[in-house]
């Protein structure tokens, strides 16, 4: 454990990191992030989410505050420094530590709602065809076969001529 002011030495010793090494790790990030996009293995969502997280980080996601190179080494710069800080007062800290929460940034969805699409009866009806169907389900799939992605069975139109007359007649 250290006492505050061999934490205020190392403080002042250890304050800034050197450019190069804040541009050393970048690139390294880089190329890490670069081969978990390319890695096939991973889940399609699971890459989908670190492409957008890159996106994110980088401001291109944001059309209001696009961020330079270099002032996101300025920005990493600031966080290293702060988590210095915080790493060597954590041990003489009675209170627990402050926590950021990033703001996530999502695209916009465009979706169409259809009120009362069906009538009580027609929707009655297509969940009586549905359950005495439910043995012909077939399993759905992504095109990237992820697995436990989606985990939903559908019922095709061609087998249930009835059911699927119905939904087209209101379409």
């Amino acid at each position: 454990m250290q006492t505050e002011s061999s934490a205020k030495n190392n403080n002042t010793n250890n304050n800034l990191v050197p450019v190069e090494r804040v541009n050393k790790l970048l690139l390294q990030s880089i190329d890490t992030l670069e081969e978990i996009l390319k890695n096939q293995q991973l889940p399609a969502q699971e890459r989908a989410t670190v492409a957008l997280k890159i996106l994110e980080m980088t401001g291109i996601l944001s059309q209001t505050n696009p961020r330079s190179p270099s002032t996101l080494i300025s920005d990493a710069q600031q966080q290293i420094n702060q988590l210095n800080t915080d790493n060597l007062t954590r041990n003489i800290s009675p209170y627990p530590p402050k926590i950021a929460q990033v703001k996530s940034t999502f695209l916009p969805a465009v979706h169409v709602e259809l009120q009362n699409f069906l009538s009580p009866e027609e929707n009655q009806k297509a969940i009586e065809i549905a359950i005495q169907n439910r043995d012909q389900y077939i399993e759905s799939t992504t095109t990237t076969k992820a697995d436990k992605y989606r985990q939903s069975y559908v019922l095709f139109s061609q087998y249930f001529p009835e059911l699927a007359a119905l939904i087209q007649s209101k379409i």
